[in-house]
């Protein structure tokens, strides 16, 4: 570390001293609270913890006052990140620490940023449920599904973040006198967490539904699958239902529109009415060759417009043609 208070002249060497052994000659000089603060300033999250461990130990020789001035040079995001990486025994140390004016002053600032930063994160999952509800269904494809669920799990891991330095500088807060701290600390994390639950939700198992804005994606995509009387009267096809009923949906019901699409091997622009049935049929066992039979195979894939059906179709056909080639 890079060190221009005054009181570092003469600790320069080769190789250059630990940071342990810069801070115990600073003690040993009787240096002013301010080169300890300086120091401070070039502190690392890693090094914040190790300092805490060792004022735990004798060989430490930094009292109170050295630790508390060192700490009023500590960058604030340093320190939250440090805070956000203590172990159980470090978190108790430091809370020995909380009282220490300097220390306080880390805990105010941390609770008024985290604050913002909860109000930030519901404004993002309102933006989100906008875009949600406006997405263009008849282009989508699984890409942009796939990205959609990326950003939703960053979301929820963003407010699990929130909430777990909240978590954290509160347990610091308890052991300060500054009720109006712990009270805006413990309405922040409520706050957080009712949102991350409720609004954010989770994305289903094979036990529990979607819920939050996994829940309002799914229900959007479904629209798909539907059929829209009114808004408050909506028909969704089942899971079981073939898929290929499921592809009128697609504007995909005619043979020409099976032709296509790779699902019939001629044109069939003139076909006696005879032969209809028996296209239709060689169409469905097709498209369950290619993983398609019902309703549910073609949300598993992510298909929910025609075009990404085609993309699917497409290389599908692909993959089957290299294997007998």
């Amino acid at each position: 570390m890079k060190k221009k208070h005054p009181e570092y002249q003469g600790l320069t060497s080769s190789p250059p001293l630990h940071w342990k052994q810069i801070l115990a000659q600073l003690v040993k000089k009787q240096s002013e609270k301010s080169a300890f603060e300086a120091f401070g300033k070039d502190m690392s999250p890693s090094e914040i913890l190790e300092l805490l461990d060792w004022s735990t130990s004798d060989s430490c020789p930094l009292g109170r006052d050295m630790i508390s001035a060192t700490f009023a040079g500590i960058q604030q995001g340093v320190f939250c990140t440090a805070l956000t990486n203590t172990s159980p025994e470090q978190l108790n140390m430091l809370r020995q620490y909380s009282s220490m004016e300097t220390v306080l002053h880390h805990i105010v600032q941390l609770s008024h940023e985290l604050k913002r930063e909860c109000g930030v994160f519901n404004d993002l999952i309102t933006k989100e449920i906008k875009r949600i509800q406006t997405l263009n269904l008849s282009e989508i494809i699984p890409d942009e599904i796939e990205s959609i669920h990326e950003e939703l799990r960053e979301i929820r891991k963003q407010g699990e973040e929130i909430i777990h330095t909240t978590a954290k500088t509160l347990g610091l807060a308890w052991h300060t006198s500054r009720a109006d701290i712990i009270q805006e600390l413990s309405h922040t994390k409520e706050l957080c967490q009712q949102c991350l639950n409720k609004s954010v939700g989770f994305f289903k198992t094979n036990e529990k539904p979607s819920t939050g804005l996994w829940e309002s994606l799914e229900q959007r995509l479904d629209l798909v699958f539907s059929d829209v009387d009114t808004k408050d009267n909506i028909t969704f096809m089942k899971d079981t239902d073939l898929a290929l009923e499921a592809l009128v949906k697609f504007s995909v019901w005619h043979l020409r529109d099976y032709y296509e699409i790779g699902l019939i091997p001629q044109s069939t622009k003139e076909v006696p009415a005879e032969r209809e049935e028996n296209l239709f049929a060689l169409a469905e066992r097709k498209l369950s060759k290619l993983g398609l039979h019902t309703l549910k195979d073609l949300k598993d894939k992510n298909i929910y417009s025609k075009r990404a059906l085609v993309l699917y179709l497409t290389k599908k056909m692909q993959e089957t043609t290299s294997c007998h080639s």
